[in-house]
């Protein structure tokens, strides 16, 4: 009678193999169901995500094309702005249209003066009867401002445009008349082709009837479309018109499903729609079928490898970890850490040796990984990083990758002279590569030399590091640079500048800082009426320092607003001076820089400190910066206060920014102060100025008369440039023709003579 089993058919190898298959189901159905729903989890907050990209995408386009209407509009506010329609006849209107073609935005095909009776005066000295078009009676009948009309065929040569109007106002509000121009669609369309950043989506517009304004279709313009496929949830373009917001499902004309992203376009009555293909949100479901299958494949896999390979996994973890402090991943080049150990090894092991490091990246890598996603950043990185290392191959360099799209490369070389010129000629081979490339991208470079004097090179790699990381950063802004090389310069302008700033107090306090006034002069008879202040350093170790030198860093610092004070207080010493001893006085002007952003707290040290001197308020006028990071609503109340403390105002640098037209009417300045560009860009060899600069800087002294600005030129350095100002009736001139900048003694005998 056998009671007991023989032991072998309790093998403890199978009773184990048995646990760990039943633990390892277990575990992988555990991993497989928590994966399957993170995955669904993510995948639908990946969709949601997605649409608000998408809705916020629309909504830029939107607001891009306003800006552009925006912008049409300000230059017809220019022609409004010089009064010619308020004080001339409708032909003399004419003729100063047809005068003032220059300031004409490059879209305008024409640009038209219509009466209240409909007749249109054209910039090309031709009429027409408007009576008929939609945006007459809007404007007269509707008596609306200004208007966008829908899309309509130009009288003149039968093409589809849009027309453009603001009205002009007598004092008593009654209708002069209006200005008007007229857009090609065709021009209108390419514009908004250009915002596009997706080149995978398409956006179009519609006028309030439904007719299409703009579509990637040239043959789509001036028609509706309506889905062939009779379905209520499909839109036609009309319906799309009258809902004006939201996202939606449709055909598109191109007869593919399709997700629209709609937004109104203020100031018109069109609506934008941003037209997605239904496979970017087939590619959601797409990925989350193919994940599961990946899960639950990795899950079988996790499971046989945790039964029968668990040390072998163990021990190839190890080893993979270990790989990865060596190799990047992505590259396969040496990482960082692993190529500053080898780095440093070279240079201890060649003390006699030269050497170039350079620190390299891909220019504005961010705007491709957010434009193109991270696989295709990936293989622009993989890409550029194949070619980098092809060239340390060649000249027996290594390599390594540091951050992102930052590679470092170091070589031996026979001379600095030689090195740059195999580096310059390998860069242009490089450059064609890289245009060629399917995202085509520039890369720029820090460069770094280490000579054989230099005894400590077993720790100099960082330095260089850190000398080519600096070097680079010099050319961040300029687009017209790609390397910079690390030398004394730098090196000079990094310890200058460290002086600088620790010395800005001291200086301030042991009065290191002085003044210089460079008169102002009448244009009418070459008498002086004014001076501006101009600060300069004379410092016991670095000598005479001009403005260039430390007005940049003081503005980067902050410390160029205590500066500011001191150059105040200094100018009002001076007139107070001049006044007790009855000697002549002209207006000073003193700069305020652009880092005062605080209306209320610059009104409040400023006149804090004036009060303190016996001095009237019209001999002091403030300079402001068109360029300034202030905003218009700030630097109009800045103007404000100081009008209103009986100080005048002068924009300084007018014609340097990016919105001096605009600027005329929105900010109450008393003096436009033209940039010295003017002249130093439009002067000839033979001291002339060209023509068209000639006429365009007459139409703006005109404009700035009938706007009753002043007006002063800076630069002026030759009399034919005087003569020049002269003759269209600039007020006032300030440069070396009549004097450079003076110290107060000079400056006080001057006045003697000029007054």
């Amino acid at each position: 009678m056998r009671l007991i089993k023989d032991n072998k058919q309790y093998n403890p190898n199978k009773v184990n193999l048995i646990f760990s298959l039943i633990v390892s189901l277990i575990f992988t159905l555990i991993v497989v169901l928590a994966s399957s729903h993170i995955t669904t989890k993510l995948v639908n907050q990946s969709r949601a995500e997605f649409d608000d990209y998408c809705e916020d995408m629309s909504s830029g386009y939107a607001q891009s094309v306003t800006l552009k209407i925006e912008s049409y509009f300000s230059v017809l506010d220019t022609f409004i702005k010089t009064g010619y329609a308020l004080n001339h006849t409708d032909s003399e209107v004419q003729r100063n249209l047809n005068k003032s073609k220059v300031l004409n935005h490059p879209d305008f095909m024409n640009v038209s003066f219509v009466n209240p009776e409909g007749i249109g005066f054209r910039q090309n000295m031709t009429l027409s009867d408007v009576t008929d078009r939609e945006y007459f009676h809007k404007i007269v009948d509707e008596k609306l401002d200004y208007f966008v009309s829908s899309p309509i065929r130009s009288h003149m040569n039968d093409e589809p445009v849009i027309i453009l109007a603001s009205t002009v106002k007598r004092e008593d509000g009654s209708l002069r008349g209006f200005y008007s121009a007229s857009i090609k669609l065709t021009t209108l369309n390419n514009t908004v082709e250009n915002f596009l950043l997706n080149k995978d989506e398409w956006i179009f517009i519609l006028g309030e009837h439904g007719k299409f304004i703009c579509h990637p279709d040239p043959d789509m313009i001036l028609k509706t479309y309506s889905p062939e496929i009779h379905d209520s949830n499909l839109l036609s373009s009309r319906e799309i018109t009258k809902i004006g917001q939201g996202h939606y499902k449709t055909i598109s004309t191109r007869g593919s499903p399709v997700t629209i992203f709609l937004q109104r376009i203020p100031p018109t009555n069109w609506t934008l729609g941003l037209s997605v293909p239904d496979t970017f949100f087939y590619a959601f479901k797409q990925k989350e079928n193919r994940y599961r299958v990946i899960i639950i494949l990795v899950g079988l896999a996790t499971m046989l490898v945790l039964t029968f390979l668990e040390f072998y996994v163990i021990s190839l973890l190890h080893r993979h970890q270990h790989i990865e402090t060596i190799y990047d991943s992505l590259t396969t080049l040496w990482t960082r850490k692993h190529f500053e150990i080898e780095a440093a090894k070279l240079l201890k092991h060649n003390p006699n040796n030269k050497f170039m490091f350079l620190e390299c990246d891909i220019r504005q890598f961010r705007y491709t990984y957010q434009n193109y996603g991270e696989d295709a950043s990936d293989a622009m990185i993989f890409y550029f990083s194949r070619r980098l290392n092809k060239l340390a191959m060649k000249y027996n360099a290594i390599i390594g990758r540091g951050f992102a799209d930052h590679f470092y490369i170091l070589l031996k070389i026979p001379s600095v002279r030689n090195a740059m010129a195999i580096f310059k000629h390998e860069l242009t081979e490089l450059n064609l590569k890289t245009k060629d490339y399917e995202i085509p991208f520039m890369s720029k470079y820090g460069i770094s030399f280490l000579m054989p004097e230099n005894s400590d090179r077993a720790d100099t790699i960082q330095q260089l590091i850190g000398q080519a990381s600096f070097a680079k950063t010099t050319i961040q802004e300029n687009l017209l640079t790609q390397y910079a090389i690390y030398n004394s310069k730098l090196l000079n302008r990094i310890r200058e500048e460290k002086f600088i700033e620790s010395h800005m107090e001291d200086a301030l306090k042991n009065g290191e800082f002085y003044v210089m006034y460079q008169p102002k002069i009448s244009l009418s008879d070459d008498k002086i009426v004014g001076a501006e202040a101009l600060v300069r350093w004379q410092s016991p170790k670095l000598g005479k320092l001009m403005p260039d030198t430390f007005i940049p860093l003081f503005e980067r610092n902050g410390f160029i607003t205590k500066l500011d004070f001191y150059v105040y207080e200094q100018v009002f010493k001076f007139l107070e001076n001049q006044i007790h001893n009855n000697k002549p006085i002209v207006p000073i002007s003193v700069n305020m820089s652009r880092n005062h952003s605080k209306p209320e707290k610059f009104m409040h040290d400023f006149l804090d400190v004036f009060k303190r001197y016996s001095i009237p308020s019209n001999l002091i006028q403030v300079e402001i910066i068109e360029r300034s990071v202030m905003d218009d609503k700030t630097l109009k109340e800045i103007t404000d206060k100081l009008h209103k403390e009986g100080f005048t105002v002068a924009m300084d640098d007018f014609g340097s920014g990016e919105s001096s037209l605009n600027m005329l009417t929105k900010i109450p300045i008393d003096v436009l102060k033209f940039d010295r560009s003017f002249l130093t860009a439009s002067t000839k060899e033979n001291g002339e100025l060209d023509k068209q600069s000639a006429d365009f800087i007459e139409i703006l002294i005109e404009m700035s008369k009938v706007l009753n600005k002043s007006t002063i030129f800076e630069g002026v350095e030759t009399e034919v440039q005087r003569d020049f100002l002269r003759s269209i009736n600039c007020d006032e001139a300030q440069g070396y023709f009549y004097s450079k900048p003076l110290t107060a003694e000079d400056f006080v005998e001057f006045i003697k003579v000029h007054k």
